[in-house]
């Protein structure tokens, strides 16, 4: 295995609306021994993410993140990272934009 391989994303960022999925989609790398996880700062991201890969020896897979409806908006960085025998071997940055409005709150005026 060459561990100088990156892993190839397509897209790199995607916006969403919340309520809706996107899907990012990836070249495998390595052989059957590799094994791929997200990692994102905030985990309530985090957990919107699974990883599907195609049958063994394919070399396709599949990023997909469930957006709930009631996601809060912003920009997340995540990390898709390729594993073997417990040791990072590539990994890459995605951007996932969380469209919406943002929540204003209303503060009073002062009395002059």
């Amino acid at each position: 295995m060459d561990s100088h391989s990156g892993l190839t994303v397509n897209p790199t960022n995607a916006t969403v609306e919340p309520g809706q999925q996107v899907r990012y989609q990836f070249v495998t790398i390595g052989d059957e021994t590799v094994t791929y996880q997200v990692q994102c700062a905030d985990a309530i991201v985090g957990s919107w993410c699974q990883v599907l890969l195609a049958a063994a020896r394919a070399s396709a897979g599949e990023l997909v993140v469930d957006v709930p409806t009631d996601a809060r908006p912003g920009g997340y960085v995540l990390r898709l990272v390729a594993m073997a025998a417990g040791q990072e071997i590539s990994d890459t940055d995605i951007v996932l934009c969380v469209e919406g409005e943002r929540c204003l709150r209303a503060v009073s005026l002062p009395k002059l």
